[in-house]
């Protein structure tokens, strides 16, 4: 389980994240969506642990993430940036290879995780070098590098930003295939919000650091039924709308 509470990033006078609070059981996949600049990066950088919040509490599976971020590697497959830096020169299997033998906690299953990785990640050439490969392809080894160990939590920044079309509904459809066979927790920034609506079971829409609104969707007919806490508010209100309206409405409002 996820529980943010109250939670604030400062960078000198500037805000990044003013008071963010949310929560999220696991498994299943948490869409954090909002402009440029609203704080989503900032956001999955401090759930990562790469970041220390200013104030604030941020609890990851009873892991203290402020007073503890160690720990928080024992279960984290590691925070994938939008723009991933890849060893060019090394094959993709090497690579693989190579980094699951370099991390001291991974030394007994580095075969097996490669060997599981390249088998359900059946779409990227192992034998060619890294620096050979497309923007796509080395986002899949990237997506692989992040399950080398199989860790229980993803967190992903805006993984098919770039990527064409297909390479994006694959990269997709295996986010949801982690969640559905492997039972795997990831929480993710994204702009297409037809892939929101698609595989995220619970959205938190960000503004200027402030959480605009956060959700739970449900199936309802050929619409989403989402149950969402608008910032401000006590209740939950249930609103029978489609995201997109919903987003629409939000901005017109804003």
């Amino acid at each position: 389980m996820i529980d943010a509470r109250r939670l604030v990033k400062d960078y000198g006078t500037f805000r990044a994240l003013d008071e963010v609070s949310f929560s999220f059981e696991d498994p299943g996949i948490f869409g954090i969506i909002g402009h440029n600049g609203a704080g989503k990066t900032t956001l999955l950088k401090c759930m990562a642990g790469l970041i220390q919040p200013t104030a604030g509490d941020l609890i990851i599976e009873g892991i203290d993430v402020r007073r503890n971020p160690a720990r928080l590697k024992e279960i984290l497959g590691g925070y994938l940036p939008e723009e991933s830096r890849l060893y060019e020169t090394m094959t993709v299997e090497s690579y693989l290879r190579f980094l699951g033998i370099f991390m001291a906690s991974l030394q007994t299953n580095a075969e097996s995780g490669v060997g599981s990785c390249s088998n359900h990640l059946n779409w990227i050439h192992r034998g060619k070098r890294i620096g050979e490969l497309s923007k796509g392809m080395r986002r899949k080894v990237a997506i692989a590098r992040s399950l080398l160990h199989k860790p229980s939590l993803l967190i992903y920044d805006e993984p098919t930003s770039g990527l064409d079309p297909m390479t994006s509904r694959y990269i997709i459809s295996y986010l949801a295939h982690l969640r559905d066979t492997w039972q795997k927790t990831i929480l993710l920034s994204a702009h297409n919000l037809y892939q929101v609506e698609e595989i995220c079971d619970r959205v938190l829409i960000l503004r200027q650091g402030k959480v605009a609104a956060s959700g739970r969707w449900k199936s309802s007919g050929n619409s989403l039924a989402p149950c969402h806490t608008i910032s401000g508010l006590s209740q939950l209100i249930l609103l029978p709308f489609h995201l997109h309206s919903i987003l629409k409405r939000k901005a017109g409002s804003m």
